[in-house]
């Protein structure tokens, strides 16, 4: 992943350019500026922010329509 910008520890600065190496699922490494390994697949996000390990994992028990609602 080629990221312009790298949230990567909580309170400290903002990296720049960065490559983030993932296998399997999981960052093996980090780099500063653009490169990546041969034959890997390259995702380019250089002009956005990445936090890696944030979880969109909000829910709405309440108004979901799939509940018991959706059993009628």
């Amino acid at each position: 992943i080629h990221a312009g910008r790298l949230i990567s520890v909580p309170g400290k600065a903002v990296r720049g350019p960065s490559t983030i190496v993932v296998d399997a699922g999981r960052i093996v490494s980090v780099a500063d500026g653009f490169t990546a390994p041969a034959g890997a697949t390259v995702i380019e996000l250089r002009d956005r922010t990445v936090l890696p390990g944030l979880i969109d994992s909000h829910v709405h028990l309440a108004s979901d329509r799939g509940g018991e609602a959706g059993l009628v």
